[in-house]
């Protein structure tokens, strides 16, 4: 079986590290695990986290490389004949 492989950049956001107390040079992080955006794609809505109300550059980003695979179909040639020949 043939296959082509690509490989593609998944980019996650994680963990918020947005620090509460920065401020009184203290260390405070809202425990937010994950970033998920508040609105629908491409609004400015989609850039704030839903769970902790910070922005997305907030978050830990993380790029993943992930391999794509396409597939060749498989021709059998010797298909065998259904009856006489």
């Amino acid at each position: 079986m043939a296959s082509n492989n690509n490989k593609h950049f998944l980019v996650k956001y994680l963990e918020c590290r947005h620090n509460y107390a920065a401020r009184s040079n203290g260390y405070v992080l809202d425990g937010c695990g994950e970033f998920c955006p508040t609105g629908a794609p491409e609004t400015l809505e989609s850039f704030i986290c839903a769970a902790c109300h910070c922005h997305r550059n907030f978050h830990r980003k993380v790029e993943v490389e992930v391999e794509d695979r396409v597939e060749s179909p498989i021709i059998s040639i010797n298909h065998p004949s259904h009856g006489t020949c």
